[in-house]
């Protein structure tokens, strides 16, 4: 049930609101005119999963609410948390149902207006944008750093290794794996977790350390497989338990990567948690055909 709403009790509503404090005191008057307050009783849907119809972002005035979302996660949301901004940015279904656990308040804000000169000037609309754009960052770094959790208990196997450091020792398995990585069915390796799965986080002075060790492991690559080799991974440093991890992933060659060594040329498979190198040439053709060839048809 819609409520009328005050620019003070609007206020009082957003302040602690990330976007909120991002805008200027004209930004924020611009933004209260797409706003409207909505009274949600306990049990409500306010929206359910794969609805299309997401014109609207909401802030909790009061109360509190949970998400299911369709990965089978649950979030709780309660005073000044911003929610359903995905799906106006980019206009996709709803990611989850949202209903109210207790009596709620919410500021509902009628995204489709967002961009009506009309309404707002050109300036406060993307000021507005920008700020979303933030929280849909916050949220994939957040999903990100949970999918590094859910591999690290996963532990070791074909598409996922450890390594404990940045060590020039390690940097020779660290491009064996990638290559095994590529001729199998990709993979991650996380840098700073050790064999027993346990986060104890690189030694590093700088970003730069970490900036140099991705350059360092992409001229290997480069040397000895080929610009091929490099194309398919991508580096990300991200923290957990404050500990800084650097996040290689690999996704599967459409071709043989063949690394060179000391003038010999070796293949790399994966094998259970294992990257092993095809003996003779008889085995590289067979696991060529079987792999390559059969995914080109």
């Amino acid at each position: 049930m819609s409520q009328a709403l005050s620019f003070e009790d609007f206020e009082k509503a957003c302040q602690d609101n990330r976007l909120y404090q991002s805008l200027t005191p004209e930004e924020r008057s611009h933004l209260f005119k797409l706003a409207k307050r909505e009274d949600i009783p306990a049990g409500e849907v306010v929206f359910y999963s794969s609805e299309t119809d997401s014109s609207a972002f909401y802030i909790v005035e009061a109360g509190r609410l949970r998400l299911n979302l369709n990965s089978g996660k649950e979030k709780i949301y309660e005073e000044g948390e911003l929610f359903g901004e995905i799906s106006v940015l980019n206009g996709s279904p709803r990611m989850g149902t949202m209903t109210a656990l207790v009596d709620s308040s919410l500021i509902v804000i009628e995204g489709d207006l967002l961009f009506e000169e009309k309404m707002i000037p050109a300036r406060s609309s993307f000021s507005i944008f920008k700020g979303l754009v933030g929280y849909v960052i916050s949220y994939l770094n957040e999903e990100y750093a949970h999918a590094t959790e859910r591999i690290i208990e996963k532990g070791e196997g074909v598409t996922i290794e450890f390594k404990e450091s940045l060590s020039k020792k390690l940097k020779q398995e660290v491009v064996k794996t990638i290559c095994a990585f590529l001729n199998t069915r990709g993979g991650t390796i996380l840098l700073g977790v050790n064999d027993k799965a346990e986060v104890i986080g690189l030694e590093v002075n700088s970003e730069k350390d970490l900036d140099n060790y991705k350059q360092s492991i992409i001229q290997i690559l480069k040397h000895k497989v080929g610009i091929n080799g490099s194309t398919n991974i991508h580096f990300n440093t991200e923290k957990l338990d404050n500990k800084i991890l650097l996040r290689i992933n690999c996704t599967p060659s459409n071709h043989p990567i063949i690394l060179e060594d000391k003038d010999q040329q070796h293949f790399y498979i994966r094998s259970g948690p294992t990257s092993i190198k095809a003996p003779n040439i008889k085995e590289v053709l067979s696991y060529y055909q079987e792999r390559f060839e059969s995914s080109s048809r």
